[in-house]
């Protein structure tokens, strides 16, 4: 009750502010009110523009509010994905053992909702400061979620706000709420530098709050406090009308902590990896992206390994840990039929790699493949439809293999 009132009061904010507003439009600057209206800066499921905002009388403030109401129907066929339709079509979750498990699963939700609220204002010295907060749904019982919450200022951005691997401008717009296997996307807290080398070149470094899944051993092993962020950094080239096409090359690196119960000390383990991502217009209308990244430790950063205690696992020495070996891709084209229509496929994959003999149980997780084709239509300015087909398939390390198909209707509404 008390998460209830706590949301009934931001509402309540939300719409005091959106009292009296002016009908909202598409700005080509970068004015205050540009910076709230431009609509989202995340995945393709976030809220769109908002259909109003609040503009002070001295033209130095605005504030706008909007909401996403997305309902989904899914069924899950041949194979289902166990506990978590909510969260979305997380291959790990097909049963390992399907011995008294359903073939076929049916959900309906609306979690994945969001509301929203962005604001701008103009400084003194003519510089702008942009703030943006918005929920999801995906509490227990539907409970309100911080999703997003961030401030940008002088190219700083801090907040919890996607990470900087995630290279959210080149992800598959999909239904699911998870995404491609081989897709790393998060929120996380962190602190954020970007900036402008030519029209053509941008750069970022980041800091941020590291998350580290392990599967430590008892007696032996045991999680501790971690003491140093995670840095991330890349170097984007874009080109084409409005820079749509781009291609980006990033780095991460972690120095994950643990505590060494045969030595009694504390120990460290580190973590890097590397990335490729962007997006092409090949032909009018229809457009190629990617993203592969690798690397040591970095579940974190590939969605389907992000679930997994694999960040680090115990080696043959008792007491010690090492990274594993990891990958995660995809590769998809989406064709714009007209302005309110488009149809998308995409093909992914994540696997872990055993290190030096050091691997994960034999019938634990190895390798992962995700499809996905899907259509989107906006029957209006505030009402799109969407329909889409998955497949995933799961292979563990003893060789066993697992599918699942899942079907799912999309209603949203926007404002």
């Amino acid at each position: 009750m008390k998460k209830f009132h706590k949301f009934a009061v931001v509402l309540l904010f939300a719409m005091t502010l959106t009292a009296g507003v002016s009908n909202a439009q598409c700005y080509e600057t970068d004015d205050i009110e540009y910076l709230v209206l431009k609509g989202h800066d995340g995945l393709y499921s976030e809220p769109r523009q908002t259909n109003h905002f609040y503009k002070n009388k001295k033209g130095n403030l605005v504030v706008a509010a909007g909401a996403n109401i997305r309902l989904v129907n899914s069924f899950d066929m041949g194979g289902i994905v166990e506990n978590s339709m909510d969260r979305g079509f997380i291959v790990p979750y097909i049963p390992t053992d399907i011995t008294g498990q359903s073939r076929g699963q049916y959900n309906v939700s609306a979690a994945t909702s969001q509301f929203f609220v962005r604001g701008a204002s103009m400084l003194k010295n003519g510089r702008t400061i942009e703030a943006y907060l918005s929920l999801n749904f995906m509490g227990k019982d539907y409970a309100p979620e911080l999703y997003q919450a961030y401030i940008k200022l002088y190219n700083f951005t801090i907040g919890k706000v996607w990470n900087l691997m995630s290279d959210v401008s080149v992800v598959p717009p999909t239904i699911d709420y998870w995404g491609p296997s081989g897709n790393g996307g998060f929120r996380n807290a962190s602190v954020r530098y970007e900036n402008h080398i030519t029209d053509n070149i941008t750069y970022g470094a980041s800091m941020e709050m590291p998350i580290v899944n392990a599967n430590y051993y008892s007696g032996s092993t045991h999680s501790v406090a971690q003491a140093v962020p995670d840095f991330s950094a890349y170097l984007q080239y874009s080109w084409g009308d409005d820079m749509m096409s781009c291609v980006r090359l990033s780095g991460v690196y972690r120095s994950m902590a643990y505590y060494d119960d045969i030595l009694f000390k504390g120990q460290t383990v580190d973590g890097f990896g590397a990335q490729v991502s962007g997006k092409a217009n090949i032909i009018p209308n229809l457009t190629a992206y990617y993203r592969a990244i690798g690397g040591f430790g970095i579940s974190s950063y590939i969605n389907d390994l992000s679930v997994l205690p694999v960040d680090m696992v115990q080696n043959s020495v008792i007491g010690d840990m090492t990274s594993l070996g990891m990958y995660g891709a995809y590769a998809g084209m989406k064709y714009n039929i007209n302005d309110d229509m488009f149809v998308s496929a995409t093909y992914s994959q994540s696997r872990i790699y055993s290190r030096e003999g050091v691997k994960p149980s034999p019938n634990s997780y190895k390798f992962s493949q995700y499809v996905v084709a899907n259509g989107f239509c906006n029957v209006s300015k505030n009402l799109q439809l969407g329909a889409e087909y998955l497949f995933g398939a799961k292979t563990n390390f003893d060789g066993i293999n697992h599918t699942a198909n899942r079907f799912s209707l999309l209603v949203q509404y926007s404002f």
